[in-house]
């Protein structure tokens, strides 16, 4: 084996084992502070950090970099113009990592640069037969571990959540200070009923996805190559098929179902036909799904399907960001698309998201213009057309026979290796992330999974390798269809578990043709010069994210060991709270904004646990206060935090003069918030009550004049605004006010005369 094929090897290897220890490992970019609140439980989330996650992009752009030495090495060819294309936005998103208000913009940011990088590399490398049997043996037995997952996620692992759910309703709403007839409480009941698998991925969806990959593949192997190997192999097949069927069919996705049976179609019809279609149809395909997600926004609420018509809102909102001419320049950054989509969003949208739900979206928005070089770079790679020249080397084109005896060897011994090695890595990354629940039962299984791997791995190359080239460039590009088009409305490629194994499928329905001298991207030395510099750029920007990530992690982390002798005493809860509100809120966190964050939560729950106890409020108020002012804090989401601190501080204010002249500005920190955020019917609610609120001071302080409107405000105007935009929401009645919180507005409303001259107290003017 010579050193091209060597380097070819080792970044196919490194690609897909990146790609399957992703898939194999939760992923969050906090682990501390995030969803536990370490004053009761000091343990983190048992999930891969954001260090890690780094870790895992270097050897992803490492894996790539090998990828494409080895096939320039080869004299295959390396269509630079790609390579430019994914390395575009490097810039762009070092700068919105680095330089901006939120330096967590690296940890997805990062990953799909990363991505993008091993999309070339693969799309290049699986030009040769032997390569793309390998990247579709991994890729598509990955599935089967994942349906091991899922299993027992449905079968044992549910059940058990919803029964301790309902021993530990109470306390649990009243940890999280949700009522039991809110929205909040009743969308996550309903969220938490539902028997869905998951695997690692936090949600259905992208699982889902993947479940219909193993279906059509393994189905595709089971039939189509049964006469070329063992009963037995066939027999695996056809059960890891059935498991994953039977999980799409659980999680009832109508999107991935959908998709799925699209990509069987076109897998049936190019099979039944004896042809091979050239991959543009992958493009043609995802340009439908969107096409018909723009006809289901333009019909609106007059058909009762919401699926496609909220993907639209998505889309819509998307587009409002993008027309405020920063952003459209260079985007929001990866993690800030929420705290604008809720003043972006139609009226009638009823979810904040952090994802447009459709892969060109998120770049776009993300990233500004350089993110169009993206979707420029996934249209390139499929509308390439194979030139009847083939490229030195590109052997696995020359036949339509199955591979030699002697490539069907190296084949199923370099997937398997593949294989068994992730598996193993993943094996024990999960032992050390999810030490505190590791038992017998726990090892077991997971090794279970890792044999399924690895088996499913040899049968699935050797199913592969026995097969005509045509008949796997077909299924190859059934699921190049399934994942793109589902891509386009859901988060496939925007999370960090699934966006690697996604682009890798649709890499692999690529077929490139090798480059010429009359075309644009053959190379240069200034393409050569262009592509290094970026490169360099990129590697730079994500060890320096790793160095950052690594030293907010340890500190995170002993702030968090601090509050284990304080929380272990019971009734100490305050002060528990105040010590991680301190610390959080230290000069140590400068460069962090979500420690701020943090602090500001903490506090606000240290002012609640001290009840009635002015002294002790008034102090966990101004430690909120200062955090919430920290210059680390701009933009929607640092205004609504703002908000929430002033809100708590005007009800702990007692009623005089001096109290009034301080309520006031509290009061334009609440308004702040609702513009913000003015499609939140919360906001509004805490509007009006700070208005009232103002006016009672106003009269208590024994003032008998008129209180300026312009001053205080219309709390009725406010009161209605609420109901007028939770009525608006009525495509999610979860997302409404309760008939409860309708009921206690209306008798506010009653209150208060309808003013004269609402326009006064309107805060848009």
């Amino acid at each position: 084996m010579n050193r091209a094929q060597s380097l070819r090897i080792a970044g196919l290897a490194g690609i897909l084992g990146v790609a399957a220890l992703r898939a194999m490992v939760v992923i969050e970019p906090n682990v501390w502070f995030a969803d536990l609140d370490p004053a009761f439980d000091q343990m983190p989330l048992l999930a891969l950090a954001s260090s890690g996650s780094h870790v895992l992009d270097l050897v992803l752009f490492a894996a790539a970099i090998c990828g494409l030495a080895g096939e320039w090495r080869s004299a295959r060819g390396v269509r630079i113009g790609l390579v430019l294309l994914a390395l575009l936005p490097v810039p762009v998103a070092a700068m919105h990592a680095h330089t901006g208000v939120v330096p967590e913009n690296g940890f997805r940011a990062d990953t799909w640069i990363a991505a993008m990088l091993a999309f070339v590399a693969l799309a290049h490398l699986v030009r040769d037969r032997s390569m793309r049997v390998i990247a579709l043996s991994v890729l598509v037995s990955l599935t089967g571990l994942l349906a091991a997952r899922g299993a027992v996620q449905v079968l044992v692992e549910h059940p058990a959540t919803v029964a301790l759910y309902e021993q530990t309703r109470e306390q649990f709403l009243a940890t999280r200070g949700w009522l039991p007839d809110s929205s909040a409480a009743r969308t996550y009941e309903r969220r938490l009923m539902q028997p869905e698998a998951t695997g690692w991925f936090g949600l259905s969806n992208p699982f889902s996805t993947m479940m219909g990959v193993g279906a059509i593949a393994f189905t595709a192997l089971a039939v189509l190559a049964r006469r070329m190997q063992q009963s037995g192999n066939t027999l695996m097949l056809a059960l890891a098929a059935l498991v994953c069927a039977w999980l799409l069919a659980v999680n009832g996705g109508k999107g991935a179902i959908g998709a799925t049976m699209l990509a069987a179609g076109v897998l049936v019809w190019t099979q039944r036909r004896g042809a091979l279609l050239s991959s543009r149809w992958a493009l043609v395909c995802a340009a439908a799904m969107l096409g018909a997600v723009g006809v289901r926004w333009l019909v609106g609420t007059r058909l009762g399907e919401l699926s496609l018509l909220l993907r639209g809102y998505y889309i819509e909102g998307g587009l409002n960001i993008l027309s405020h001419g920063e952003w459209a320049a260079i985007g929001t950054g990866p993690e800030r698309v929420q705290e604008y989509f809720n003043a972006a969003k139609p009226p009638s949208c009823p979810e904040d998201v952090k994802s447009l739900h459709s892969m060109f979206a998120d770049w776009v928005v993300a990233f500004g213009v350089s993110g169009l070089a993206w979707c420029g770079l996934i249209v390139a790679a499929l509308w390439s057309k194979r030139s009847s020249k083939r490229g030195p080397g590109d052997d696995g084109a020359a036949t339509d026979d199955a591979l030699t005896d002697v490539d069907a060897s190296l084949v199923r011994r370099v997937a398997f290796l593949t294989a068994l090695g992730a598996g193993i890595v993943g094996f024990l990354a999960q032992m050390r992330i999810e030490a505190p629940t590791v038992d017998p039962m726990w090892v077991v299984l997971r090794a279970v999974g890792v044999c399924v791997f690895a088996l499913l791995a040899v049968c699935a190359a050797q199913a592969f390798a026995s097969l005509p080239q045509r008949t796997v460039g077909r299924i190859a590009l059934a699921l190049g269809v399934l994942v793109l088009v589902h891509a386009q409305i859901e988060t496939l490629a925007w999370m960090p578990g699934s966006c690697v194994l996604a682009l890798a499928l649709i890499a692999c329905a690529t077929d490139l043709a090798p480059p010429t001298k009359s075309r644009w991207f053959v190379l240069s030395v200034q393409d050569e010069l262009a592509c290094g510099g970026l490169a360099l750029m990129a590697i730079a920007a994500m060890a320096l994210g790793l160095s950052h990530d690594l030293n907010r992690e340890a500190r995170l982390e002993s702030v968090a060991r601090s509050l284990a002798p304080i929380a272990t005493e019971r009734g100490r809860e305050y002060e528990t709270r105040m010590a991680a509100a301190r610390a959080l809120s230290a000069k140590d966190f400068w460069w962090s904004r979500f420690a701020h964050e943090a602090a500001v939560d903490q506090a606000l729950a240290a002012a609640a646990s001290a009840k009635a106890d002015a002294p002790r409020v008034h102090d966990a108020l101004e430690i909120a206060r200062e955090a919430a002012a920290a210059r680390q804090l701009r933009g929607p989401r640092a205004d609504g935090l703002r908000a929430d601190v002033a809100a708590r501080m005007l009800r702990a204010l007692p009623a005089s003069l001096d109290s009034f002249e301080e309520a006031v500005p509290l009061l334009r920190a609440i308004e702040s918030g609702a513009r913000a955020m003015p499609r939140s019917p919360r906001r509004w609610i805490e509007v009006g009550t700070a208005r009232a609120v103002v006016r009672k001071m106003w009269a208590d302080a024994g003032m008998n004049d008129e209180l300026d409107a312009r001053v205080a405000g219309d709390p009725r105007e406010a009161f209605e605004r609420a109901l007028a935009v939770s009525d608006a929401l009525s495509l999610d009645p979860l997302a409404q006010l309760s008939d409860r919180e309708v009921a206690a507005i209306r008798a506010e409303i009653a209150r208060f005369p309808a003013s004269a001259d609402r326009s006064r107290s309107d805060p848009q003017r």
